[in-house]
C-alpha cells in the first residue's frame, strides 16, 4: 500500500535524477533558442518531468537517434524507456550516453540501476551477468564522485539483491552513506528497498530517519510502526500507533494496524 500522502518515491526519485543531470544541457539548449519557442529537448524534458511519458518519448526518439545524438539526449530516452518498463532498450541508451560521456558519474549511475532492473527480471547466469556488469558500473561511479547518491543507492539495491555477493555490512555502508549525502530524499526509497528485500530492521531504521524528518506525515509514522510489528517489537509500534492516532484520529492505516495487535 502507497498512498499519496508518502512524500519520497522510487519514480519521484528518477524525476529528480533525470531533472538533475540534463539541466546544464536544458539551460545550454534554452539559451539558443527563442524563448517563446522551446527547442525539442527541453520540449521533451518537460513532458517527461510532468509525467507525460508518451509525448516525452516522440519529442526525445528522433534526437536520440544517429551518431549526432548527445548524451542527455541518449539518457532522457533511457528515463523514457525505464517508465516504460524496458530495462534493455534503457539500458542501450544508457549505455550509448556513458559512451559519449565517460567521465559522468551521473550517467554511469543511471547505466547501473537500469542493469539492475534488467537483472530483477533475469534468472540464471543472465541474472548473475547483469549483476555484476551494473555493480562495475556503480563502484565506478561512486568512486568518480563520492558525493553521488544515486551511486550509493544502486549499490545498496545491488547488495540487497545480492546479499552474498559482498562483504558483511556492505548494504548498511551504502545505506548509510546515501542517507548521509541525501537524508530527505534517499531514508524513504532506502526504507521501501529494505522491506522489499526483507531486510526489515534496515527498514525500520530509515522509516524512523524520515518519520523524524517530516513529522506531520502520519503515513510514515505508520510505516515505521509497521516495521516495529514485524520485528515483533509490539510494545515499541503500539506507542507508536498511539501518537499517529491521537494527531490524526481517522488516519485508517493505523487503525488498522493497531486492530490488528495482541491484546495487552
Amino acid at each position: 500500500m502507497t498512498p499519496q500522502s508518502a512524500p519520497i518515491h522510487a519514480w519521484w526519485r528518477l524525476r529528480l535524477l533525470v531533472a538533475t543531470m540534463l539541466l546544464s544541457g536544458v539551460v545550454a539548449r534554452a539559451e539558443d533558442d527563442d524563448f517563446l519557442t522551446p527547442s525539442p529537448f527541453v520540449q521533451a524534458t518537460a513532458a517527461f518531468e510532468q509525467g507525460d511519458v508518451a509525448r516525452a518519448e516522440v519529442l526525445a526518439q528522433p534526437l536520440a537517434e544517429g551518431d549526432a545524438a548527445t548524451a542527455e539526449a541518449c539518457a532522457l530516452l533511457g528515463q523514457v524507456r525505464q517508465r516504460q518498463k524496458r530495462p534493455a532498450e534503457a539500458v542501450t541508451q544508457f549505455e550509448r550516453a556513458v559512451a559519449k560521456r565517460p567521465a559522468s558519474a551521473q550517467l554511469r549511475s543511471l547505466l547501473g540501476l537500469a542493469l539492475l532492473d534488467q537483472a530483477e527480471e533475469a534468472t540464471g547466469e543472465a541474472r548473475t551477468t547483469l549483476l555484476q556488469r551494473a555493480e562495475t558500473e556503480l563502484t565506478q561511479a561512486a568512486s568518480m564522485d563520492a558525493a553521488c547518491c544515486d551511486a550509493q543507492m544502486g549499490l545498496l539495491r545491488y547488495h540487497l539483491l545480492d546479499p552474498a555477493a559482498g562483504p558483511a555490512g556492505a548494504a548498511d555502508r551504502h545505506a548509510e552513506t546515501a542517507g548521509t549525502l541525501d537524508p530527505l530524499s534517499a531514508s524513504y526509497e532506502i526504507g521501501e528497498l529494505a522491506e522489499k528485500h526483507g531486510r526489515l530492521d534496515l527498514a525500520e531504521r530509515y522509516y524512523g530517519v524520515i518519520a523524524d524528518l517530516i513529522p506531520a506525515d502520519p503515513w510514515l509514522r505508520f510505516k515505521h510502526a509497521q516495521m516495529l510489528v514485524r520485528l515483533g517489537r509490539v510494545p515499541e509500534a503500539r506507542k507508536e500507533i498511539d501518537g499517529v492516532l491521537r494527531a490524526y484520529p481517522g488516519f485508517g492505516p493505523a487503525q488498522q494496524l493497531l486492530a490488528g495487535l495482541p491484546a495487552q
